[in-house]
């Protein structure tokens, strides 16, 4: 037993002294260089024969020859005789070579820093070279079915003429989804949206959810929570899904006043408007632009890329997406006292239109959405009328 006491005392010196290695390594260099610059300054003192150059260049300025001075061309130059070593001279030229002796010193210390560097390169580089070694008597042993070859060079495994189809192919697409817009301005592109991924949408969308009113119950909505979730999905842009709704107006709950509706929603850059006609159809639109006047008395039409038309078909929500054959998005006309979605159909008709205090509208085909009139009867009445909007940043 005390012998292993013994031993496990001689391991706690050895590591003190291990740990301490490094630092008594610089504790030696230090004495080294003051020891150096000690014996260089004792050279001096003691009137070595290099004492004389120093001490001359030391003094230079005080014992500069003239070079303008004229002299024989057979002139022997006097040797120049520097004063005694002074105390003041002998402190300067010690500070000197004692900065000499720290420069060996760090010197020495960056030294070692490079080697140390280059021994770990020169490692990193070994373990390089056996990585990619071992890579190829894998790809040798496997038929080169690499990891890195199947993810990296897919595309170079095929031949030149299955590359050149293919890119004809995405061109002659391309060529086929663009064509003139009707308006003239701009090319209109079709796209098409596969199931997969609308169902996959519909999966990160949440469920809607409204702000809670007090008068719910003798005022309910007009749509049922299910085609809520389908507006969310299917006509409202991703932006604004994620977001609470919130009535802003109803024409069951406020009146029908066209001007008090516009004063309720002025402050809604985003707006959803939902109609219900005396025979029971419910259709809308969503506006992605505040509903006020543009132009002279509100003559001009705005709007933007993302507005929509909606109807409700045997309890689902079919959209109509603007196609991008006209601007006629949205007007908001208050000489008249009307809004409207989309223009440029048959006879001028809107794609849906509301007028006289929402009392009554009407409902065609429009270039703006390709839309079928979102009732049977091109005009009806309306018996209820909801707009909602967004609470942009409040989930």
């Amino acid at each position: 037993m005390a012998k292993s006491e013994g031993s496990g005392d001689d391991e706690d010196w050895n590591y003190g002294n291990w740990t301490s290695d490094a630092s008594q390594r610089e504790e030696d260099e230090y004495h080294d260089a003051l020891a150096s610059a000690a014996a260089l300054v004792g050279e001096n003192v003691l009137d070595s024969p290099t004492r004389t150059s120093r001490v001359l260049q030391l003094n230079s300025a005080l014992h500069a020859p003239d070079l303008n001075e004229s002299r024989p061309q057979n002139h022997v130059p006097t040797r120049v005789i520097p004063p005694p070593l002074t105390p003041e001279n002998a402190n300067a030229l010690s500070v000197g070579i004692m900065a000499q002796g720290f420069a060996w010193v760090r010197k020495q210390r960056e030294g070692r820093k490079r080697m140390y560097l280059r021994n770990q390169a020169e490692r990193q580089l070994q373990i390089l070279k056996e990585a990619q070694r071992a890579e190829e008597s894998q790809k040798a042993a496997t038929g080169n079915n690499s990891v890195f070859s199947n993810i990296l060079y897919p595309f170079s495994q095929k031949s030149d003429s299955d590359r050149r189809s293919t890119c004809d192919e995405e061109e002659e697409e391309d060529e086929n989804r663009q064509k003139p817009s009707i308006s003239g301005d701009g090319v209109s592109v079709e796209l098409s949206l596969q199931a997969e991924r609308e169902d996959l949408d519909a999966e990160f969308i949440p469920p809607v959810r409204v702000e809670p009113e007090d008068d719910l119950e003798s005022n309910p909505y007009i749509l049922s929570s299910t085609q809520m979730q389908q507006i969310a999905v299917h006509v409202l842009p991703r932006s604004i899904a994620y977001c609470r709704w919130k009535r802003q107006y109803s024409l069951a709950r406020d009146g029908d006043d066209f001007d008090m509706c516009l004063r309720f929603i002025k402050d809604d850059s985003k707006t959803l408007l939902i109609v219900r006609t005396t025979k029971g159809d419910v259709f809308g639109g969503y506006a992605d632009t505040t509903w006020e006047p543009h132009g002279h008395g509100g003559t001009n039409f705005f709007g933007g890329s993302t507005a929509c038309l909606f109807k409700v078909v045997d309890g689902n929500v079919k959209p109509y997406k603007w196609t991008g054959a006209n601007r006629y998005v949205q007007l908001c006309d208050t000489s008249h006292k009307r809004i409207a979605f989309g223009g440029g159909g048959e006879d001028g008709a809107f794609g849906l239109c509301l007028q006289e205090d929402f009392q009554v509208g009407s409902t065609g085909h429009c270039a703006t959405f390709d839309n079928e009139p979102l009732c049977e009867d091109g005009n009806f009445y309306i018996v209820d009328l909801e707009v909602f909007g967004f609470l942009v940043g409040q989930f």
